[in-house]
């Protein structure tokens, strides 16, 4: 079999002994240029360009092959769609043996030249059954630069060191390690949710948020954030995130009420063999802001130091404790009646779990 054109030049030959059972190919690669490939990716994979390159022999049986030479990737580049994220200058080794494939510094590179490095092997004598001894590094690397058109519900940069291990066999291998979220981070969520209502105007002003995770319009999106497609395999991540790194909670897209924090959090992400995820740990703020418009008012509220996230186990339903100010002057003639001048007033919004928050003017 020959494939060429568009620069393309691969020639798998050999042949199948059947009375033997044996195997004997030779998969010979001059140049297969990866954007050849991206028309199988769904549209997932664009902009690529470099190629791969090398010589693999098969021998052995159906049921117990033998592979032994090296597939090069030269040059690559391309950039990942959902995550709007371009890596580039891939241009390393992968061995094949009949112990194994091996990985030595394979590395590649995103758009500010932070490498990300997976080293080790994926062990096996037949090709079918594998165990892993691989490990990521990466230093300050770009794993997210995307927008609101690229993904509704999470967007903006996200900056990563990792140290992970990969170990175990195909049936259940176990990811371990630590992931540190560092302080170029400046990540938007999104919360699926449509405008509270007003329950009480009585000198207290109360939304009811009306459309927690557990009801039925946000089920979906609940159940994607506590379950992954992922069966088989088990994670334990400890994940730190570094006080400057900036997240942005929009609460109402259309109201454009939203919450701004940086602070420090030491938690604990999970998979079960089930696919099910968990996260424990706290997030306490260092500071942040809750701007909400409430008739057409807009009002940014200072978020008090020390407030916090707290996840007990289920990632869609944490523990929340935030206090949130907004000073300004007011006239006192309503407030005292033989008091002159303006008088400082603080509004303050207290949001915790579980619902409502409520708005105090004191």
């Amino acid at each position: 079999m020959v494939l060429t054109g568009f620069d393309n030049q691969m020639n798998f030959d050999g042949f199948y002994d059947t009375k033997n059972s044996a195997l004997d190919y030779t998969l010979d690669i001059k140049q297969l240029k990866l954007q050849s490939l991206e028309g199988f990716t769904s549209d997932n994979l664009t902009e690529s360009s470099g190629f791969f390159s090398g010589n693999l022999k098969i021998t052995g049986s159906i049921e117990q092959p033998r592979l032994a030479g090296d597939l090069k990737f030269n040059d690559i580049a391309f950039r990942i769609t959902p995550l709007n994220a371009s890596f580039k200058r891939l241009d390393d080794i992968i061995h094949f043996s009949q112990q194994g494939i091996r990985f030595d510094k394979f590395s590649l590179s995103d758009i500010n030249n932070n490498r990300l490095t997976v080293n080790g092997s994926i062990l096996t004598t037949n090709y079918t059954d594998f165990s892993f001894g691989l490990t990521i590094h990466a230093d300050n690397f770009k794993a997210l630069s995307s927008t609101a058109a690229d993904n509704d519900l999470y967007y903006g940069y996200l900056f990563l060191n990792t140290n992970l291990q990969i170990r175990g066999t195909m049936e259940s291998p176990p990811i371990t390690g630590s992931v540190f979220i560092n302080e170029r981070t400046k990540l938007t969520l999104v919360l699926p949710q449509v405008n509270p209502s007003i329950a009480d105007r009585k000198g207290v002003v109360e939304f009811v948020d009306e459309t927690s995770l557990e009801l039925k319009k946000a089920k979906q999106i609940k159940d994607d954030f506590a379950s992954t497609e992922l069966r088989g395999m088990t994670m334990s991540v400890n994940v730190s995130i570094d006080p400057r790194a900036a997240f942005k909670v929009i609460i109402d897209e259309a109201n454009e009420d939203n919450l701004n924090l940086k602070g420090n959090a030491q938690l604990s992400f999970g998979i079960d063999p089930s696919g099910n995820t968990s996260l424990t740990g706290r997030y306490e703020f260092t500071e942040g802001a809750y701007e909400m418009s409430f008739n057409f008012i807009k009002r940014r509220f200072e978020i008090e130091k020390g407030g916090f996230i707290l996840w007990s186990g289920d990632p869609t339903s944490p523990a929340i404790n935030i206090t949130a100010v907004y000073e300004t002057r007011a006239s006192p003639i309503d407030l005292v009646g033989n008091q002159i001048g303006p008088l400082p007033v603080q509004q303050e919004i207290s949001i915790n779990n579980p619902c409502p928050s409520r708005l105090y003017y004191r």
